[in-house]
């Protein structure tokens, strides 16, 4: 009875599954973290029952239930957040977020914190503040009054984020809150990182700068640095105005290294998107260059950033489509996900525009890295199958080279047999050219048919006699006659080559290595017989391989087994790799004392993925 063999196809999937296993696990657990990044920890209250009003105006208040920032508030004028403390806490101490503003904190008419000294003369830009305020004891019943200004008129009218508790759960809460942005600065970087040190080696091997690699390298470096500069903990680790500059310059470079990436990658729109990769360029290193002339501030500029990078979306997002539409690779892959990145990119820039807060998860970093995954994931399986294919070169060629070695003898012979039977045409056409001379006609005739049938007898073979596979195979029936096996095929050779005749010169290869390895043990001469066929039917190719084995008690025994068993398991590994390299199926089958290798392909066949990303 035949039993399928399904033990390779079990070797690979257990690991494949384990890892994914573990991935997505991961994925899902950083997943809950970016959408939920506090979890209500029971000793932290985020005070958002207050009343505002303008320090001009006091006599105006507002619920901070139903209003979010106070837009009449110009800038450098107070916003007023004011509540009576009726919590009780051990070690009460408030935690406060400024976003560019200044703020200073009373308990009744008590001064208890103020940055308004920590800003440096000179320096307008208050940057991005935290800070911890320590209350004293009697603080219940009393009235907490914050002012808040800032000197930039996208950020005056916005209350600052407060958050009540003891000083240690506050702590956990901004490490809580930072665990995305951190992992996200830690995935990136160390994308760039490895991006860095193939840049290095190529440059380092082969004297040559890979340009692309490197834009990539500076775009997800610049990205994680973002998002670790706009986290919460960044107001900690560094100074505030620090913080807000680099915070800025990181915003408006990292979309300038990615459209410089997707222009190295263009071929089609590469000279016009180059225009716009320019002017993108020249606006950018403006802004910057507008923080040495102290005219001008990163946050009052960065609307028309803002604006720049809502046109770059747009234009990049056709340039994609476009370069897709036209066949380069990898826009062919990766364009769903830049437009898509473009689309979302897109709707955040307008809202920072626009002046309205968005949610607290950081989708801007979020995107940037959804786009350095693929596109790395893109680089890495064009590597991978960029030394594939050339290994696989190697092996056809070394292939190659042995089977026309291996012939070299029998073309040899053929030249000396041509060489006779060329010197006999000339013998035999000069015995005739006597004999018509003589009006000899029938000797002649007689001559002229000797020279037909040596023609036919010394005529070139068949166009299909000379291919690889039949010189495989031919090589294959002298080593199966040097071991006294009995090899026969029935293998159509046109189907073959109308498939993709290179990797069956492999897989027939490995399936008569297999082959004569397991037959060539069997001590009786009269049961070593291979049989090996391929056969065209109905667009499919069926291709099946059938040889005696030995019993499986007669193999354990043999005192070399595991090398054998590791031969035959690497054969069996190639058989398989080949076989979904072009789209069959394969399936071992055994019986009591032979085996049975079947495959089935399909002629239509399918685009490999080796030629999609090799071509590039």
């Amino acid at each position: 009875m035949f039993k399928k063999n399904n033990k390779l196809n079990l070797k690979n999937a257990i690991p494949f599954l384990t890892i994914s296993a573990f991935s997505l696990g991961i994925i899902l657990f950083y997943l809950s973290a970016l959408i939920n990044p506090v979890i209500s920890l029971p000793s932290i209250e985020k005070q958002e029952d207050w009343l505002y009003y303008s320090a001009a105006e006091p006599e105006t208040t507002f619920d901070s239930n139903y209003v979010n920032f106070l837009p009449n508030i110009p800038t450098n004028e107070n916003l007023v957040m004011e509540r009576k403390i009726t919590n009780e806490h051990y070690y009460p101490t408030l935690l406060l977020v400024g976003d560019h503003q200044k703020m200073t904190v009373y308990l009744n008419d008590k001064l208890l914190y103020t940055n308004k000294k920590e800003v440096a003369e000179g320096l307008v830009n208050p940057g991005k503040t935290l800070s911890f305020v320590t209350l004293p004891e009697n603080y219940q019943g009393q009235t907490l009054r914050i002012y808040v200004s800032s000197p930039f008129k996208n950020y005056s009218g916005y209350p600052a984020e407060v958050f009540f508790g003891s000083s240690n759960a506050l702590v956990s809460y901004v490490f809580r809150h930072s665990i995305p942005n951190i992992f996200m600065l830690l995935l990136t970087g160390f994308i760039s990182l490895l991006n860095l040190i193939y840049v290095g080696v190529k440059l380092v091997k082969k004297r040559k700068l890979l340009v692309s690699n490197l834009l990539f390298s500076a775009f997800a470096l610049s990205a994680g640095l973002e998002a670790g500069f706009g986290d919460i903990l960044g107001g900690l680790l560094f100074n505030p105005t620090i913080n807000s500059v680099m915070l800025n310059v990181l915003s408006i470079i990292t979309p300038m290294f990615l459209i410089g990436f997707y222009l190295s990658k263009m071929e089609v729109l590469q000279q016009k998107y180059k225009i716009w990769v320019i002017f993108h360029g020249i606006c950018g290193a403006a802004a910057i260059l507008s923080v040495f002339s102290h005219q001008l501030h990163l946050p009052e500029i960065m609307d028309y950033i803002h604006l720049l990078n809502i046109f770059s979306t747009f234009v990049t997002s056709f340039a994609a489509i476009y370069e897709a539409v036209k066949k380069n690779q990898f826009f062919v892959l990766c364009s769903p996900w830049i437009v898509l990145s473009a689309i979302g990119h897109c709707f955040i820039y307008i809202q920072d525009v626009l002046n309205s807060h968005q949610s607290k998860i950081n989708w801007n970093t979020i995107f940037f890295v959804l786009l350095i995954i693929v596109c790395w994931c893109y680089d890495l399986l064009r590597l991978f199958f960029y030394n594939e294919g050339k290994t696989k070169k190697q092996d056809i060629a070394g292939l190659k080279i042995r089977l026309y070695e291996e012939q070299q003898p029998i073309i040899q012979q053929q030249i000396n047999q041509w060489q006779q039977a060329f010197l006999g045409f000339r013998k035999q056409l000069t015995t005739a050219k006597v004999m018509l001379e003589d009006n000899s006609l029938l000797g002649a005739f007689d001559q002229i048919n000797l020279i037909e049938q040596t023609l036919e007898e010394s005529c070139p073979t068949k166009s299909e006699d000379h291919s690889l596979t039949t010189l495989l195979l031919t090589s294959y029936q002298q080593l199966t006659q040097q071991k006294s096996i009995e090899f026969s095929y029935d293998v159509d050779i046109p189907a073959i080559k109308e498939l993709a005749e290179e990797d069956f010169l492999q897989l027939f290869a490995h399936l008569m290595d297999y082959a004569i390895r397991e037959t060539y043990l069997l001590k009786d001469r009269a049961l070593r017989k291979i049989h090996l066929s391929a056969i065209k039917q109905q667009n499919q190719l069926f291709v099946s391989c059938q040889f005696p084995t030995l019993a499986t008690s007669e193999k354990e025994a043999m005192p070399n087994v595991e090398t054998f068993e590791e031969e035959n398991y690497f054969d069996l590994q190639i058989i398989e790799k080949l076989t979904q390299q072009n789209f069959g199926s394969c399936s071992v089958l055994h019986e009591e004392q032979s085996t049975r290798f079947s495959l089935t392909f399909s002629s239509d066949g399918l685009p490999d993925f080796l030629e999609l990303v090799s071509n590039e």
